[in-house]
């Protein structure tokens, strides 16, 4: 398998932890089996702008066994389903600690709304 470096720049992906990010809350409490840390977060990040149209995109946290994670958008937090390849915008709560709470008490109280697929081209 190939490494990393100036020789294969591609290889050099690494992981991130999203906690840094400054609009994300310090004491924001991640629910048990989700992450915040993200591998190659730049790349997974483009692959949403280009499935779903969306701007400054901000991976949040990943479920860990299993299909889901949560991105930001502007003032806005989004689903991503990699399995069926789809994202559903939160409408509630709004506010990042509710939110994790909520993934953490009880998902299916997160109310969301499908977003529809982006159009041909972007």
């Amino acid at each position: 398998m190939a490494g990393s470096g100036p020789d294969n720049p591609a290889q050099d992906v690494g992981v991130s932890s999203v906690s840094s990010s400054a609009s994300k809350p310090k004491d924001a409490v991640v629910p048990k089996g989700w992450t915040s840390s993200v591998y190659a977060p730049s790349t997974l990040e483009a692959m949403l702008r280009l499935m779903t149209s969306l701007t400054n995109i901000q991976v949040r946290i990943i479920q860990q066994k299993g299909p889901l994670l949560v991105f930001a958008s502007g003032k806005n937090f989004y689903f991503w389903n990699s399995v069926v390849e789809s994202a559903e915008q939160v409408t509630e709560p709004t506010d990042y600690d509710e939110l994790l709470a909520r993934i953490g008490t009880d998902i299916r109280k997160v109310k969301v709304k499908v977003l529809p697929d982006p159009a041909p081209g972007g």
